[in-house]
């Protein structure tokens, strides 16, 4: 199998409206850099282009630019062939154009960001293809990340239960590494990482901060404990629509009351409120990366690239979107070995276990933010319950009407016809 990747800085060089800031609070000072990522496996006749943003949301207008300055510089590439990511971060320029309670898009940052995706894509097509082996190991730890989707008792509204987002340690997550090494065939030095965990980038201590979270010092890690400071790195986010770092150790005899009482906590007793306490928590989201990036083993490659495409209405989920009309899944499985499948959405943790009965492969990694993101899937269970991932978004989405109360029977249905192609 080939290889070939390019990486570019994308920090603004000018003050820029960030994600759920108004556009005219300007925001300057930088935590952590923010990329673009971009990696290409070839094998046979058959290529495919993995590229990963910081940012929020791939907005529609920025998937254009990028097929096409792809097609221009590059080649015609079928579109199922080019995967599109978005790391999630909470703490890059804002993008968008419609769904403007989500940041309105900070115009000159896009256009500027159009100038590197240029830039990237041309060093891109100069950079020589050589071969490469891939490897992988996964592992299962605890305590890093929780459900943020906590049962409370709404006291004014004579104790009636509602869902808010709040950390619930007692919800099923499914806190897995996955790690996938590419490897030089020539000299065995590691030229690229793929790897996942699936939790929401937003747990920075502060809000006036530009930063790709947690996936840029993990990146950063990466690359020094690797020596290569040259080596792309995709961070998949995963099936994370109600995953969210673990709260800081907190003790009060307030918070043991309201535990008791099932109300709701204040921000201060889950959020990071120092630099101290999120760093801690990288700490150790990273030490457990490393440690799985050790564990990688050689994985048995045919010379095979096989992707697929499918495409259903939005509608077909009983929502309606004026902006968005398209949910997008995709199957990808290199060598026969590693499997990739992704959707245009966000959806919760326990889509886990329903992806899991369509995956081909033993190493296989499921993951959303791809392409257009038409919003957050629910549970069947959720949609019942509420909260904030099942209905409360929909004014910030633009989304009219409601789910349909057997949504997993959907998805599961858009994805046999995924499988059958």
């Amino acid at each position: 199998m080939l290889f070939k990747s390019s990486f570019i800085n994308i920090n603004p060089i000018f003050p820029v409206s960030i994600t759920g800031k108004k556009n005219d609070d300007k925001i300057s000072e930088l935590h952590k850099d923010l990329e673009i990522n971009m990696i290409q496996f070839h094998s046979n006749e058959e290529k495919i282009i993995l590229i990963s943003i910081d940012t929020l949301f791939i907005s529609p207008d920025l998937k254009k630019y990028i097929l096409s300055q792809i097609k221009i510089k590059i080649g015609d590439y079928d579109e199922a062939n080019i995967i599109i990511i978005a790391s999630h971060t909470h703490f890059a320029p804002a993008l968008e154009k419609h769904r403007i309670n989500l940041g309105q898009i900070d115009n000159q940052y896009f256009n500027y960001l159009c100038e590197k995706i240029s830039a990237l894509i041309d060093n891109f097509k100069e950079t020589n293809e050589f071969e490469v082996t891939l490897q992988y190991a996964d592992k299962k730890t605890n305590g890093i990340t929780c459900n943020r989707r906590r049962p409370v008792i709404d006291y004014p509204k004579i104790w009636r239960k509602i869902i808010v987002m709040e950390p619930n340690c007692s919800e099923i997550i499914y806190e897995e590494y996955k790690v996938i090494k590419v490897i030089n065939k020539l000299n065995d030095n590691v030229v690229g990482i793929i790897w996942s965990l699936p939790c929401h980038p937003t747990n920075l201590w502060t809000k006036n901060l530009i930063s790709s979270e947690f996936p840029g010092i993990a990146r950063e890690k990466l690359r020094n404990s690797l020596t290569n400071e040259k080596m792309p790195v995709i961070y998949l986010p995963g099936l994370a629509g109600d995953v969210r770092a673990a709260p800081p150790k907190f003790n009060s005899l307030s918070k043991c009351i309201r535990t008791l009482l099932k109300l709701s906590y204040p921000v201060s007793y889950y959020r990071f409120q120092t630099k101290e306490q999120y760093d801690n928590w990288t700490d150790k989201l990273v030490n457990n990366l490393l440690s799985t990036t050790q564990n990688t083993i050689t994985q048995k490659l045919d010379k095979s690239i096989k992707v697929s495409i499918h495409k259903c209405a939005i509608s077909n989920l009983g929502i309606n979107i004026e902006n968005t009309k398209e949910l997008i899944f995709r199957k990808i499985i290199l060598g026969n070995s590693i499997s990739f499948y992704t959707i245009s959405a966000e959806p919760v943790s326990a889509y886990t276990k329903i992806f899991n009965k369509f995956l081909n492969t033993t190493t296989h990694i499921s993951t959303g933010y791809v392409d257009d993101v038409f919003g957050y899937l629910p549970t069947n269970k959720q949609i019942k319950d509420g909260g904030y991932e099942s209905k409360g978004f929909f004014n910030n989405f633009l989304i009219q009407n409601n789910f349909k109360e057997d949504v997993e029977s959907i998805i599961e249905k858009e994805l046999n016809i995924l499988n059958a192609k």
